[in-house]
C-alpha cells in the first residue's frame, strides 16, 4: 500500500441529511466518535448519474493507495452503503445511498447563496433536510485499509419534512415548562439540572480555513439543479 498521502476533493449532488451535528462535535454518548459529521442519503437512481463524481473520487484515491489502477467499489472498503441492507434506518429513506461524512474540526455552513449561516440557522437544519456538502475523499490503514469522505462545507438547500435526527429535531418535541416558584422542591429539581454545553466557538486553524476556502469556492451558484429530489418511492 502507498503513503496515505493522496486526497481528492468532490462536490455532492444535492441529498437528504439525517443526524446533523453541525454546531458541535458528537460526544457524551456511548458511540460518539467527537467529530462534526451527517449521514447524507440520495436515491439509488440518481446515485448511478447524479454520485458519480462521488465514485469517481473514492476510485481515483484507492486505486492510488492500493496501487491497483483496476480496483473497483467491490474490492474495498468505502463510504457508499445500500440502505436496503440496514434494519435501523427510516423506512423512507430505504432505497437510497448513505454517506456518513465527518470532520475533526467543524464545518463551514453556508445558504443556497453561499452565505455564511449564523448558529440560530445551523441549530434549524435537521434531519430530513437537502442539502449538499464538499467533502475530500482520502485513504485509511485501519482495519485493512479503505477510502472514506471527510467533510469541510455544507451547503443547505431547503427544508424538508422532518425524520427527527438530530438534536434539533429532537428537542423541538419538547414543550417549554414554566416552574411555579413557590414550590420549591421543583425549582431546586429544576436548578440541578445541568446546561448543556454548547461548543464549536473556537477559531478555525490556518490549515482548516485553507480548506474551507477551497470548499466554498466548489461551490457553484445553482443548487436549485435538483430540487426535484424526493425520497425515491
Amino acid at each position: 500500500m502507498k503513503k496515505a498521502d493522496n486526497k481528492v476533493s468532490v462536490l455532492s449532488p444535492v441529498g437528504i441529511i439525517n443526524f446533523p451535528y453541525l454546531i458541535t462535535a458528537d460526544s457524551g454518548r456511548p458511540m460518539s466518535d467527537n467529530k462534526w459529521k451527517m449521514d447524507f442519503y440520495i436515491s439509488k437512481d440518481k446515485f448511478k448519474t447524479d454520485g458519480k463524481p462521488l465514485v469517481d473520487a473514492v476510485l481515483q484515491v484507492a486505486r492510488a493507495y492500493f496501487g491497483k489502477p483496476t480496483i473497483s467499489l467491490k474490492d474495498f472498503k468505502n463510504p457508499f452503503v445500500d440502505t436496503d441492507t440496514l434494519t435501523n434506518v427510516d423506512a423512507r429513506l430505504k432505497g437510497h445511498v448513505r454517506l456518513r461524512v465527518k470532520s475533526t474540526f467543524k464545518p463551514l455552513v453556508v445558504g443556497p447563496g453561499k452565505e455564511e449561516l449564523s448558529e440560530d440557522a445551523i441549530k434549524n437544519i435537521k434531519g430530513g433536510d437537502l442539502c449538499r456538502f464538499v467533502g475530500v475523499a482520502y485513504p485509511y490503514s485501519q482495519q485493512g485499509g479503505g477510502v472514506t469522505i471527510g467533510l469541510n462545507v455544507v451547503q443547505f438547500v431547503r427544508s424538508g419534512d422532518a425524520l427527527g435526527g438530530g438534536a434539533s429535531a429532537m428537542l423541538s418535541l419538547i414543550d417549554e415548562i414554566e416552574v411555579p416558584l413557590e414550590d420549591p422542591t421543583e425549582t431546586q429539581e429544576t436548578e440541578s439540572v445541568s446546561k448543556p454545553q454548547v461548543g464549536g466557538k473556537g477559531k478555525a486553524s490556518n490549515s482548516s480555513a485553507r480548506v474551507v476556502d477551497q470548499g466554498v469556492s466548489a461551490l457553484d451558484d445553482n443548487p436549485d439543479s435538483a430540487l426535484d429530489m424526493d425520497f425515491g418511492n
